[in-house]
């Protein structure tokens, strides 16, 4: 079973949940998303507070309001718009340059662009986008680009294939984990990282290609399924993963 296409961002919390209910002898908290505090987990974290900005957003959720002199006031929500001042887009967009992002990510950076924009031309003062300062104007600025971009059909098609791919994808694992328990009175998990050695990173610039990734992992399946665990492998269940630091990279779960 391959689940390559199911964005964690989206979809670990509740695919933990489901399969924890289940099988919770074979998962700890941390086996999910583990992340040290560096540059990489940083940018995870800043992804996945885009998605959930936006998705509030979406659902109609109010970023301003009526306050008790008459004048707008931010939300929870529009004081976290501001968060997204904060995100330094363009490292993100570097480090993840051989990867596909969720397209809220270019909206939200779009977003951010207006504002920077309005402030080169005098509309915004520049301090008012430091942490901590809350402005209606600058988040009236962001969900004005936001919602646009949130209503144009090419952006909801493609935010709706993920979704659905993502919950197929899940739904699939955890039939495919039942079906294991249901066949074997008792099994032994074994989860495994496949990344390539730094030195096979610096000799091809850093850069992997997709293809050759995928042809690897096809022959390392050959391997097992021909090795000594071959007479006693049951199942597989495999991700394929990019960072900034790995690139291309696996987790695998392989059921004895």
């Amino acid at each position: 079973m391959d689940i390559q296409d199911c964005p964690a961002y989206l979809y670990t919390e509740p695919l933990y949940d489901a399969l924890q209910a289940r099988h919770h002898h074979l998962f700890e908290r941390g086996d999910i998303l583990c992340l040290g505090h560096n540059e990489e987990s940083d940018h995870i974290e800043n992804i996945c507070s885009i998605i959930q900005i936006l998705s509030r957003l979406h659902r109609g959720e109010p970023y301003k309001t009526l306050g008790t002199s008459g004048k707008s006031v931010l939300t929870g929500l529009g004081k976290t718009l501001h968060q997204l001042l904060q995100i330094p887009f363009e490292h993100l967009c570097r480090d993840f340059h051989s990867s596909q992002l969720h397209p809220y990510v270019q909206l939200a950076q779009s977003a951010v662009a207006a504002v920077e924009a309005r402030i080169q031309q005098g509309l915004f003062h520049p301090r008012a986008t430091e942490p901590g300062r809350h402005s209606v104007q600058i988040a009236d600025c962001m969900a004005e680009v936001i919602l646009q971009g949130l209503a144009a059909d090419e952006l909801r098609r493609q935010v709706r294939n993920r979704e659905r791919a993502a919950r197929k994808n899940a739904r699939s694992l955890v039939e495919y984990v039942d079906a294991l328990f249901e066949a074997h009175a008792r099994l032994l998990v074994l989860r495994l990282d496949l990344s390539y050695s730094e030195a096979h990173l610096k000799a091809c610039g850093g850069l992997l290609d997709a293809e050759q990734v995928r042809r690897d992992f096809r022959h390392f399946l050959r391997r097992l399924h021909t090795g000594r665990l071959r007479d006693g492998l049951c199942g597989l269940v495999w991700k394929l993963e990019f960072g900034p630091t790995k690139q291309f990279h696996y987790h695998i779960a392989v059921f004895l």
